[in-house]
């Protein structure tokens, strides 16, 4: 497996931090605040599932039990808004709009430190920007971008204590990992128990590593690391439950809970919710479905735009980037490759393989997990293993600017966007530009590779950027003619690929 040179680093090396390192993250977390706090309050009613947490945080506001739903982080956090800003969409919103821009930023640390390139932390920090999925959830007062951004934190701790040999250090790493993981499984039911297990599994393999000797990277000695996984184990499982648990304090307060037993009963209540969520659903999308984004979920739309042709079309859709979305499987396919090119010298204890398996394996565990699960799903379950193919797909293109991707897959990176060029530009005129940048690309592959790569990777960013632009309208419901929104609807009718 070829391997970038800084990867076989000493595995507690960081990533050189500069003054161009806090220019692009602050343009970054600019333009998440930009795209996240615009006409926050539009529009202004309740959308979709915001019907439960804004019903919630009145609950609290009014000392009222409330119906179980998820755990109560978004809707204390709402709760709290309101209560400064008064009952309004704004206020209802404004939680879920800070912490998708923190997202932003969060990424891009943990950018630098999984992939070690500010290239590609740049690039994964700015697909989480221009992704409408995380978009749209940024500005609603919906669930998962408190739990995405609680667990992204964690993913950055579990790496600083990966690069970090100082015992002192690493349990401060590791009570915050907790801490984020608390927070987590206090904002959405059981889901971040998957990034829990995940974040424990690479910490306990960092430990078996750091545990050996100069030279013996080929054994692990168990009776030296088990100890210190015993005590990780401790202070990540004991922090996150102390603050999960915490995080209900209000229902013992107002008297609405007695007891654990209460808390127990919750769960209990909850699980068996799930279970009755069968059947048909007009926006449900199977899990195979997802990458391809065949099924995206209508959150909102203007009353009566569908029947009446002289007023505007506004609609908030739950769908992706489908640039990003159907690169990221191309980027899984290649980081999948990778992995098992040099699953040998990981099991064997070369650190520096840590970083791309982590991106693997998290995707992996957060998409497979819902193969067997009877219950109808939405596309949105796919936003954590999402949040891990954007990794991947940064590294991608990290690889193709540096000349170390191989012809095929900058090839595959570009031959990406042929689909949004002949469905946006028409057959003829996107079929034109889809050969006139094939022929660039292997007019430059022909002359010199390291440019190649170059080329593709530019010529992706713009499409990604051009298709953020062009589908804007449809993540944030910017009115527009009818004929735009037909141009933009581009699956429509019975059958899986639907988009309206």
């Amino acid at each position: 497996m070829a391997v970038h040179p800084s990867a076989a680093r000493d595995p507690s090396s960081v990533p050189l931090w500069s003054r161009i390192d806090r220019l692009v993250v602050a343009a970054l977390v600019v333009a998440a605040a930009i795209s996240r706090f615009w006409h926050l309050g539009y529009p202004p009613e309740i959308v979709f599932d915001e019907k439960f947490t804004v019903s919630q945080a009145r609950c609290y506001l009014t000392h009222l039990p409330y119906r179980t739903t998820h755990p109560p982080v978004a809707a204390m956090t709402t709760a709290v808004s309101m209560w400064v800003l008064g009952d309004q969409p704004i206020a209802w919103r404004i939680g879920s709009a800070t912490l998708g821009t923190v997202l932003v930023g969060v990424t891009y640390l943990l950018g630098r430190r999984v992939l070690d390139s500010r290239m590609g932390a740049a690039c994964v920090a700015g697909f989480v920007l221009c992704d409408g999925l995380f978009l749209a959830d940024s500005r609603l007062c919906l669930w998962e971008i408190y739990y995405l951004t609680f667990l992204a934190v964690a993913y950055l701790m579990l790496a600083r204590f990966i690069q970090t040999q100082d015992l002192r250090v690493g349990r401060r790493y590791l009570a915050i990992m907790g801490a984020m993981l608390g927070f987590a499984l206090g904002s959405k039911f059981a889901l971040p128990a998957i990034g829990a297990i995940v974040v424990l599994a690479f910490a306990t393999y960092s430990i078996l590593i750091k545990t050996n000797g100069p030279g013996e990277h080929d054994k692990i000695d168990l009776r030296r690391a088990t100890p210190r996984i015993i005590d990780t184990i401790a202070l990540v499982g004991g922090t996150t439950s102390l603050v999960y648990l915490g995080l209900f304090f209000l229902n013992y307060w107002f008297g609405w809970w007695g007891g654990i037993e209460d808390h127990l009963t919750y769960v209990k209540h909850e699980l068996h919710s799930q279970t009755l969520l069968v059947g048909a659903h007009p926006y449900a999308a199977q899990w195979w479905t997802w990458p391809l984004m065949l099924r995206p979920l209508l959150y909102w739309f203007q009353n009566n735009f569908f029947n009446d042709p002289t007023m505007p079309a506004a609609s908030i859709r739950a769908m992706g980037n489908p640039i990003l979305w159907w690169a990221v499987v191309v980027a899984i396919v290649v980081a999948t490759m990778r992995v098992v090119a040099g699953l040998r010298d990981f099991l064997c204890g070369a650190v520096s393989h840590w970083r791309l398996a982590f991106i693997v394996v998290g995707y992996f565990a957060f998409y497979t997990v819902w193969i067997p699960v009877a219950r109808y799903k939405f596309i949105y379950y796919y936003m954590p293993a999402l949040y891990f193919g954007f990794f991947a797909l940064a590294d991608l293109v990290d690889r193709c600017w540096n000349g170390r991707a191989k012809t095929v897959e900058q090839g595959a990176l570009l031959a990406v966007l042929a689909p949004m060029l002949l469905l946006s530009l028409g057959s003829f005129a996107g079929l034109m530009l889809a050969i006139l940048i094939g022929a660039a690309y292997a007019y430059t592959a022909a002359s010199d590779a390291r440019i190649a790569g170059k080329f593709a990777a530019v010529i992706f960013l713009f499409g990604v950027g051009g298709s953020f632009v062009y589908f804007l309208p449809l993540w944030t419901g910017i009115p527009i003619s009818h004929a735009a929104f037909d141009a933009r609807v581009w699956f429509r009718g019975p059958g899986l690929p639907n988009w309206l």
